[in-house]
């Protein structure tokens, strides 16, 4: 159950696009831009090409089409899970396209219908699990220590 600050609590996204505004991706920024504390900074981008950094947004977001091996490849080494925490909005989700992506760092997925009420909630969950880390990560936690 999500506390009155978390409810409250204003979520930046940066959505990823890998499908360079497929109907899909649009649709989804569209319904998290309608969302109330929301806000959505858009991007697209290719295989192999740099995911923004995530410090200025709560939560990435990559929308990923489905993917040959090599171009999974070059995506995980495109970003870093430790600026903060990556979802996948999977347009056509295959178990092992999910499961490398997974494995590289991405700690949660969702797919078509897009649904705030399945969304929203993942990503609150990604923030709470990822929160520490990034604390602990921080440059003056490290020079504190």
């Amino acid at each position: 159950m999500l506390s009155e600050w978390e409810r409250q609590r204003p979520l930046d996204v940066l959505l990823s696009d890998m499908t360079c505004n497929s109907d899909e991706g649009v649709e989804l920024r569209e319904l998290l831009e309608s969302a109330d504390g929301v806000s959505v900074v858009a991007e697209n981008v290719r295989p192999g090409h740099r995911v923004g950094v995530a410090q200025s947004h709560s939560v990435v977001l990559l929308v990923v089409p489905r993917l040959a091996e090599p171009e999974q490849q070059q995506l995980l080494s495109s970003f870093d899970p430790r600026e903060g925490p990556v979802l996948l909005a999977a347009l056509q989700p295959d178990a092992e396209t999910i499961s490398r992506l997974m494995h590289g760092g991405a700690v949660d997925y969702f797919s078509p219908p897009w649904d705030l009420a399945n969304i929203l909630p993942r990503i609150r969950k990604a923030l709470r699990s990822q929160a520490p880390r990034r604390e602990d990560a921080s440059p003056a936690k490290k020079k504190l220590a």
